[in-house]
């Protein structure tokens, strides 16, 4: 049997080597590595497509990984597309899904444990986890405001990879250095992400955007 062809659509060079290296040690072929929304689009093309699975992360600078679902299954209704994302937001999920999402993970598991749930869900495995399909319903129900704006509606891309490589344990140099930006720029975008999300704590922080008190 033929291993499961996957490529990736992930900006973070860094966490998209640590989850290539555990799929691959699972027993799938990464084939592919695209780091926005556009160059996936542009070298995914009928009428071959060469892989199984998309890993597609949801928040890309520009064009979301969102956008590309609708496309990308129109050209291959057989290609199964797996969305990552770094917080469990009832609208994103919810709009990933009415897209044709073929799964969502969260990124605030470890890889390998990312790495093992995507292997479920190729398996045929429930789509979400246990804990995101539960966000899912209690939304549906009302559970939440119907209409209030997410936390992650505030902030912009970057602020939201800073945030998540804070989450991560990379300390303000270890974050300027993994995404190519300055020391300082790192201090200024977490003075704008307290400031938006009403905290004064990266901990808090990462708690408003998870969706915990």
């Amino acid at each position: 049997m033929n291993p499961i062809r996957l490529a990736m659509l992930e900006d973070n060079a860094h966490f998209a080597r640590a989850l290539q290296k555990l799929l691959q040690q699972a027993g799938f072929e990464v084939t592919a590595h695209y780091s926005s929304a556009s160059a996936a689009l542009k070298l995914l093309q009928p009428p071959d497509c060469a892989i199984d699975v998309l890993l597609c992360d949801i928040g890309l600078p520009g064009r979301d990984g969102i956008s590309v679902l609708a496309p990308l299954k129109k050209k291959f209704p057989e290609l199964r597309i797996i969305m990552l994302t770094s917080f469990d937001d009832p609208a994103q999920i919810l709009r990933a899904i009415s897209e044709g999402a073929d799964g969502y993970v969260l990124k605030l598991s470890e890889p390998a444990l990312m790495a093992e749930q995507i292997g479920q869900i190729l398996q045929g495995a429930p789509p979400l986890s246990a804990s995101v399909a539960d966000l899912v319903l209690r939304t549906l129900r009302g559970a939440r405001v119907g209409n209030a704006a997410s936390p992650v509606d505030a902030l912009s891309g970057r602020e939201i990879e800073v945030l998540d490589a804070l989450r991560r344990g990379l300390s303000y140099k270890e974050t300027a250095r993994e995404l190519g930006i300055a020391l300082d720029t790192v201090r200024n975008h977490v003075r704008k992400i307290y400031e938006k999300l009403g905290v004064n704590s990266a901990r808090a922080a990462i708690a408003r955007m998870s969706g915990r008190p």
